[in-house]
């Protein structure tokens, strides 16, 4: 069930890589200001009777090129075997092996452009996984 919150907000954020011997940094700007965002929670159910489990959520209304500035996906379990599909089935299967994470429009652009409206889920697990999605819009999307 999405929540959603239409207001004008910032969303932070930070990375912080530490590479053993090697370089220490943070990243964390820009600060994307959005206009709305969603934060949907859904379970894709575990494989049964030979069937992958499926689950399709959708995401946001919009088609409008540049709209969503932030977006991830995470899960209570990462495998190769959980996958997604962007909008629909002839779109390339994305392995949801790490946390996805999507900061501007053209990091989201990656995915689908225009944004993407729909994330069709696919698991070959054999327990049930739980997925969160996070989306920020921009001023002037649908809310």
């Amino acid at each position: 069930m999405p929540t959603a919150t239409a207001a004008k907000t910032k969303i932070a954020w930070a990375l912080n890589v530490s590479i053993e011997g090697g370089p220490h940094y943070t990243l964390a700007e820009p600060t994307p200001e959005v206009f709305a965002y969603d934060v949907i929670r859904c379970e894709v159910p575990a494989v049964a009777g030979g069937q992958n489990g499926k689950q399709t959520v959708a995401i946001q209304p919009d088609k409008l090129a540049k709209s969503v500035l932030f977006l991830t996906i995470s899960a209570d379990t990462y495998d190769d075997g959980l996958i997604y599909t962007v909008d629909d089935d002839s779109s390339p299967e994305r392995r949801l092996d790490a946390p996805h994470v999507f900061l501007g429009a053209g990091a989201v652009a990656l995915l689908a452009d225009p944004p993407p409206q729909k994330l069709a889920f696919q698991s070959k697990l054999s327990n049930p996984v739980k997925v969160q999605i996070v989306i920020g819009r921009k001023a002037g999307a649908s809310t």
